[in-house]
């Protein structure tokens, strides 16, 4: 063969198994934030909020709150294609994606999720891990 198509066919190679760690990294996290998540369950009782959208007080937000609640409400209709694509690389099984797409991701804050980020920020204060202008800042 000539040198490119050697050259080409080692970059795909490449390529395939820095994909293949990539994916084996992501399913590690994946336990790893699982581990969290639990952990934080049995402790507090209450859910484990992984993200959230936040603004500063006094910032305009109905523009991007709007984009934000479309693009969630897109890809809470998309899950099935998500897992479909997103599950095989990571190892998981399509149908065990979508079970956990749909029974264990929550993409709205009931009363059980404020009281877990209020409780989280209670203990974040009590370890000093709040800058000095945040700290006794109960919006939550």
């Amino acid at each position: 063969r000539p040198p490119q198509a050697v050259m080409m066919s080692s970059s795909k190679a490449s390529l395939a198994a820095l994909r293949r760690e990539e994916a084996k990294l992501d399913a590690l996290i994946a336990e790893g934030e699982a581990a969290l998540a639990s952990e934080w369950r049995r402790w507090t009782r209450l859910p484990f909020v992984f993200a959230v959208w936040a603004a500063r007080p006094g910032v305009e937000t109905t523009e991007v709150a709007a984009a934000l609640a479309a693009s969630r409400d897109a890809g809470a209709e998309a899950s099935d294609q998500i897992a479909e694509q997103e599950a095989p690389p990571l190892g998981l099984t399509v149908g065990g994606a979508k079970d956990y797409l749909r029974h264990n991701l929550h993409f709205r804050l009931g009363a059980a999720e404020r009281a877990s980020l209020a409780r989280f920020r209670r203990e974040c204060e009590e370890l000093g891990l709040l800058p000095e202008a945040c700290a006794g800042d109960a919006r939550g």
